[in-house]
């Protein structure tokens, strides 16, 4: 070992972290390792510099050269990042810790992993970490705290409350400020009856102390109360869409609809949207809009015309949600009157695009093979406007959550949004939200300035444009096209891009988190590998793309011997990655100069020069 490392080791072990840094800091100046920088990063913990720590652990993570280098410096950062509590870095460096070491072993990680979703609000995460370590004893109590705080956040009302009775069996075991919480929560979403049985438990348990006595007393802070719902405004210089509008809220009202105080909505040239005004006073997971099942057209229930640029909804004779038909023909009145037909006739790519144009044949690449776009292609006229419109404000509900509503299905069915539709979408918005309880769909009170938003999807901004209508510039991802590459090894990766097959693909734990990144279907035979597909994130997120693919290589070309050690799946992972770039970044460049010297000029010029810039600056950014 060099002398002055020996030094700097001393010092730090007699606790002599200032003079061991300044001999670390000449060290790793001219000739840092993996030990130097780790060591660094450790005294600078120690003198509670911590936001520096973090990058000289990272520096430390780039120069590891084994497992246990890496899983050690993960593990610095994960920890390092909590002390900052920046719970989304921390919760992604732990996710790889788990990822690293044996995941029935990593326990504190684990629990660690799910303090920080909690403090982000990522309930699924928060639910799928804390029931892993339920039977865990040291974290179990804890854990299933936790586990019913997701449960109740998620409106999954059955299983909270099998749960409940679990923990109702030895509930002094339990932290007394999580079971405060968890009373709050019951009173905001289950029911009185269940409320009162709750804290009657409780009540027989720990007797009459202080906290218990206050959680009998009425609760001024619960959902139902510290929220207002009325009748929102409407702004429109048109008497006929406000009539119609009117009536719309009026029988979603009336089936058990809410509107929280201060929303109007808002038509402006046929251009339809919903303000909030004060969001910022309601509650982070507030609801602003509540519309039940019972008031959603489902779109199997009719047969859809057109005359000219007028839509038509005919009811068939055996309907699935008969309660829907007013509110459906509200809404053909509501597109009618807006020309929301021959706007999207003029807008939409599908309608006015050949697909079979060698430039936009290019341009579709990453994408035509799938379902949306092989299906769509076939069609034209007046089914495909039809099929092209509806589809952009279709929303897939689930069988039990519309049997939960009466409303006899065999499978999910696609439907409408209802008075949702008028939202526009924000990526950082919450999507919509199902609520099991009160049988209706839901969206929180996201604002950006003051117009209330919804997520619609997570879609690539391709996708989006040739499939919804609009591009997406939030979004920076992209779909590769296909392609087929050679690494080192010899091995053939294929990008086939082909839709998904089958459901047996299951993702393993330790990449769940990343399951929009991950291919559909992943296929081996000998040193061939075929993925349907492999999308590259947003370049802040590129440690996302090394996950998919590290954990891919590692299950199919390392999973019958240990051939390849962890600097050698780095290696061919990065060989992959920039295989994947080169091939994209030529193709869009291509894409863009055949563009620009099409001789005849295609309509949507300008949004399609948009999408390739995207692309380009995308893959220019790895």
């Amino acid at each position: 070992m060099d002398n002055k490392l020996q030094k700097a080791i001393q010092l730090f072990q007699s606790k002599k972290y200032t003079k061991s840094l300044s001999v670390l800091k000449k060290i790793n100046a001219s000739k840092p390792t993996y030990t130097s920088l780790e060591l660094e990063g450790v005294c600078l913990i120690e003198l509670k510099n911590i936001k520096l720590a973090t990058i000289k652990f990272e520096k430390s993570l780039s120069l590891s050269s084994n497992l246990a280098e890496k899983t050690n410096a993960i593990n610095n950062l994960a920890a390092a990042y909590l002390r900052l509590q920046n719970w989304a870095l921390a919760a992604k460096y732990l996710e790889e810790v788990i990822a690293l070491e044996h995941a029935s072993s990593a326990f504190e990680a684990r629990f660690n992993l799910v303090k920080c979703y909690y403090n982000l609000s990522n309930y699924e995460r928060l639910h799928f970490h804390a029931d892993k370590l339920k039977t865990v004893s040291g974290f179990d109590t804890e854990a299933y705290c936790f586990k019913v705080i997701a449960l109740l956040c998620l409106g999954l009302y059955q299983e909270t409350i099998d749960t409940l009775n679990f923990m109702y069996q030895h509930i002094t075991n339990y932290p007394i400020e999580k079971l405060i919480l968890i009373t709050q929560l019951i009173k905001e979403n289950l029911t009185s009856t269940e409320l009162d049985r709750h804290i009657s438990i409780i009540e027989q348990a720990f007797g009459n102390q202080t906290w218990v006595e206050k959680l009998k007393q009425p609760s001024s802070t619960t959902k139902q109360k510290s929220i207002d719902y009325q009748f929102p405004h409407i702004k429109t210089s048109s008497p006929e869409i406000h009539s119609v509008l009117t009536n719309i809220c009026e029988k979603t009202i009336a089936l058990g609809g809410k509107f929280v105080k201060g929303l109007t909505l808002i038509e402006n040239s046929g251009q339809l949207s919903i303000e909030l005004q004060n969001s910022d006073k309601l509650q982070q997971d507030a609801i602003a809009i509540s519309v039940p099942l019972t008031s959603i057209p489902l779109l199997d229930d009719f047969i859809f015309t057109l005359n000219g640029d007028n839509l038509n909804a005919s009811p068939k004779a055996l309907q699935l949600n008969p309660h829907s038909n007013e509110l459906m023909q509200l809404f053909i009145s509501l597109y009618n009157l807006t020309d929301k037909i021959a706007h999207w006739r003029h807008t939409n790519p599908l309608i006015n695009l050949n697909l079979s144009d060698p430039v936009i044949n290019l341009f579709t690449l990453p994408i035509s093979k799938s379902h949306a776009i092989q299906h769509l292609s076939k069609l034209s006229g007046d089914e495909l406007t039809i099929k092209t419109f509806f589809g952009s404000r279709e929303f897939n509900y689930e069988q039990k959550h519309l049997e939960g509503a009466k409303i006899k299905v065999s499978e999910n069915r696609q439907g409408l949004l209802g008075i949702i539709d008028l939202l526009n979408h924000n990526a950082n918005a919450p999507g919509y939200k199902p609520s099991y309880n009160e049988r209706a769909i839901q969206v929180k009170s996201f604002t950006d300035n003051n117009q209330l938003c919804v997520k619609y999807n997570s879609n690539d901004p391709l996708t989006t444009y040739f499939v919804y209508g609009y591009i997406d510039q939030s979004s920076m991802k992209a779909i590769s096209i296909p392609l087929t590459a050679t690494l080192s090894n010899g091995y053939k990766i294929f990008i086939d891009n082909l839709p998904k097959m089958n459901d047996s693909n299951k993702l393993d734990d330790n990449i769940k988190d990343l399951e929009e990144l991950y291919p559909e279907y992943i296929e081996s035979n000998n040193s061939n590998l075929a993925l349907s597909r492999v999308v590259f994130p947003d370049y802040n997120n590129r440690n996302s793309l090394t996950r998919v693919l590290t954990h891919i290589l590692n299950k199919y070309i390392n999973r019958d011997t240990s051939e390849y050690n962890i600097k050698q799946i780095d290696d061919l992972v990065n060989q992959l990655i920039s295989h994947i770039k080169i091939a994209n970044l030529a193709h869009w460049q291509e894409v863009k100069s055949l563009l620009i010297h099409s001789q005849k000029k295609l309509k949507q010029y300008d949004e399609l020069l948009k999408l390739c810039e995207m692309n380009i600056t995308l893959y220019e950014s790895y």
